[in-house]
């Protein structure tokens, strides 16, 4: 990773299609029911690759890791699809959204996907595309309370 703190950050902006395909394909997330989400092999190899192409630093992008906490829930929201079923869901921190893409698939009625970062939720709504489900998304900072939403259910991976 680009330690010089001189180089211009590069956390906005979005890696092509074809850096995703290289480092982070779309595959099936163990476990979960057919859900699939872009999954980098080498964490580290996708971020060092990142930065060199940005030419600057780049954030950590916990978004090319399904996390084990999101691929629990996930398997715990369609193993009881009645949690969320006809119900307004919250992923909060969605990251790639799989608990999301859970709850959508499971019948929930509106499935809001919340994440801070902006290059999260961009790699989240190919997610969202990838598995033919229909969630909204939300930027702002919902730990703010003057930000609120209303659901019936707020899942935290």
């Amino acid at each position: 990773m680009i330690k010089n703190n001189k180089e211009k950050p590069c956390s906005d902006r979005l890696p092509g299609k074809d850096f995703l395909a290289r480092f982070a394909p779309v595959k099936q997330v163990e476990g979960c029911g057919g859900i699939v989400a872009h999954q980098a092999d080498d964490l580290f190899a996708l971020w060092e690759a990142w930065e060199r192409e940005c030419g600057g630093i780049c954030a950590t992008p916990y978004w090319a890791s399904v996390w084990p906490a999101a691929i629990v829930l996930a398997r715990h929201i369609l193993g009881h699809p009645e949690l969320v079923l006809e119900k307004t869901v919250l992923d909060l921190g969605c990251g790639g959204g799989v608990a999301g893409i859970a709850a959508a698939q499971a019948g929930a009625c509106r499935v809001i996907a919340n994440d801070i970062d902006l290059i999260a939720l961009e790699i989240a709504k190919n997610n969202f595309a990838a598995n033919r489900v229909c969630i909204e998304t939300c930027a702002h900072n919902l730990v703010d309370a003057s930000v609120h939403l209303p659901v019936d259910l707020i899942l935290v991976a």
